[in-house]
């Protein structure tokens, strides 16, 4: 992911990511930059909500609940 259209010049900052994420509502618990570094946006013991909704089939229990699995 990037900030290409707001920064083109400099699209890859991580506090812009976490911007955008907070700005689409959605959450990763992790996030690796361009050089490799791992940023933790979320803990271990909270639900990401990245998957959004969604279904798979023969599990119905996960019907629109894909980030509590």
């Amino acid at each position: 992911m990037n900030n290409a259209a707001n920064k083109p010049h400099d699209p890859y900052q991580i506090d812009d990511m976490y911007s955008l994420f907070e700005s689409y509502g959605v959450s990763a618990h992790y996030v690796i930059d361009r050089d490799g570094n791992i940023y933790q946006f979320v803990t271990e013991d909270r639900v990401a909500f990245h998957a959004g909704p969604g279904k798979l089939p023969l599990f119905p229990k996960y019907d629109d609940r894909l980030n509590d699995f």
